[in-house]
């Protein structure tokens, strides 16, 4: 058996409307219609591909995004994982973009950056949600060893993931869009992990 594990990262649809350009972290948003309509594309999308083992973050958005592949897979239940839920921002929570920029003077597009310096107050430590998701890899990467994959998570945790198996630093991972019901796929090997595909979109090709 191959020691790579083929692993698809995949972020849930478009949330309502009213969460648009919010910090959301930890609120729980339901779907909007069109991330509805995505989340069918990425049933789809899976209908055909072969994957072993399925995990999900506990929020509703990812779970509703789930939803259509497991009507597409027969009606697979995946493994609810708590270490991929989405960073906690903190005071940021339910805050809009704007907001925080008058409020904090501070440019939002910079939120990785005061994430990582540890200047959003009472929000989750950096070190802590690395912490969380490289707990959660590893159980992963050993129970499914040479396996098929499939996370379904959020924005913020698969740009830790991606920076936890490419070796890139974190920081660098803001520049990185990660497109709603997005996949991006990594054969994930210690030493050696190789990106194979990043943020693609399926709905956008219909």
């Amino acid at each position: 058996m191959s020691d790579c594990t083929r692993i698809y990262l995949v972020r849930h649809g478009d949330v309502e409307e009213r969460y648009h350009q919010v910090f959301g972290g930890k609120l729980e948003m339901e779907l909007s219609p069109k991330g509805h309509s995505q989340a069918q594309s990425l049933g789809g999308f899976f209908k055909d591909k072969v994957i072993d083992s399925y995990y999900c973050s506990p929020m509703i958005r990812t779970r509703q995004t789930f939803a259509p592949i497991a009507d597409a897979k027969g009606g697979i239940e995946p493994t609810i994982e708590s270490d991929f839920r989405e960073v906690d921002f903190g005071d940021w929570t339910g805050l809009t973009w704007s907001e925080v920029e008058e409020k904090y003077e501070t440019d939002a597009h910079l939120w990785l950056q005061w994430l990582t310096d540890g200047k959003i107050p009472n929000a989750e430590r950096i070190t802590d949600y690395q912490e969380r998701i490289e707990r959660g890899l590893k159980t992963l990467a050993e129970k499914e060893k040479g396996k098929s994959v499939l996370i379904m998570c959020h924005g913020g945790v698969i740009r830790m993931l991606l920076s936890l198996m490419l070796g890139i630093p974190m920081r660098h991972m803001g520049g990185v869009e990660i497109e709603y019901a997005s996949v991006s796929t990594v054969d994930y090997r210690e030493p050696g992990s190789r990106a194979r595909l990043i943020s693609y979109a399926p709905w956008r090709t219909l």
